[in-house]
């Protein structure tokens, strides 16, 4: 039976609704819900998803990594942790590889302050530095507030540093549609010339039914990156989590991702709903995958 890897999911603790760092993105959690590390493994156990990867939700928690670190820390086997950091804060690069140290972190979500486009800090003398920390220790990166429109910066970073993996969250949210143009959609598959570069999917991207531009995108999406490169994530977009009771259940979400990826082989479709999320954030669980890499990219 096929893994099936939440290549991203926020849990958050508190009932207490925040905001995220300076109180720049506002919650957009329901008052009150919380997704806790127990409530998340019934939530898993129900919908078949044997790993996650626990990351930080900046609307919620900012840059306090304590609770999704703990959380990781129960089952490494089962949970790999992503933390957020503000890399322009000062000594940013040695906060991250203390927390990648201590806590055995396998990613590094990086922001800048409070500014809510990447395209203004990504390439920033002070975020080479973080990605220095990375490239050193092996982390995943994922810039976030990344979109279709501003990947200039990402793409001079992932060229910089070639030896670190780099997430692009929602497929970089390009516009699609009739009255869009093809730019921004050709701009994120462009990134696949950058062999450390990958994509995770949101919900968002593949709830296409219907949508033949968006349908369209997927297809030429894993057609750039290989389904290797290419990853799933629930963002806790599910009943009981960041959405209300009446919202679909992570199985739902999972149920959806394999109709909407149908136009995938079976091997592929694999690739995309856990492998490449196992092969990219638990490397040694996977080592048994690297024969497959070739035939499926």
């Amino acid at each position: 039976m096929d893994v099936i890897v939440d290549g991203n999911v926020h849990l958050v603790a508190s009932a207490d609704v925040e905001s995220g760092p300076a109180g720049t993105w506002r919650s957009d959690w329901p008052d009150g819900q919380t997704l806790t590390a127990e409530a998340y493994e019934k939530a898993m156990a129900a919908a078949g998803v044997a790993r996650a990867v626990l990351t930080t939700t900046v609307r919620r928690d900012g840059f306090d990594n304590s609770y999704t670190a703990a959380a990781a820390a129960r089952d490494r086997h089962r949970f790999a942790y992503v933390g957020n950091f503000d890399v322009l804060a000062p000594g940013a690069h040695a906060v991250i590889e203390e927390q990648a140290r201590r806590f055995a972190m396998a990613g590094a979500r990086f922001y800048g302050g409070t500014a809510d486009d990447a395209a203004a800090w990504l390439d920033d003398d002070r975020a080479a530095a973080a990605w220095g920390v990375a490239a050193r220790l092996g982390l995943v990166v994922s810039a976030q507030r990344t979109r279709a429109g501003a990947l200039g910066p990402l793409r001079a970073m992932a060229g910089k540093f070639p030896d670190v993996p780099v997430v692009v969250h929602s497929a970089a949210d390009p516009a699609l549609g009739a009255d869009a143009g093809p730019s921004e959609a050709d701009e994120v598959c462009a990134l696949a010339q950058w062999p450390n570069v990958l994509v995770m999917l949101a919900s968002k991207n593949i709830s296409v039914t219907g949508d033949a531009s968006a349908r369209g995108f997927l297809e030429r999406l894993v057609g750039a990156f290989g389904p290797s490169r290419v990853m799933w994530g629930s963002y806790a977009q599910f009943a009981g989590a960041r959405l209300p009771a009446t919202a679909p259940s992570l199985g739902d979400l999972v149920a959806n991702a394999r109709k909407q990826l149908s136009f995938l082989s079976p091997e592929d479709l694999s690739w995309v709903l856990g492998r490449t999320a196992e092969r990219t954030f638990w490397p040694v669980l996977t080592a048994a995958h690297q024969s497959g890499i070739e035939r499926s990219s």
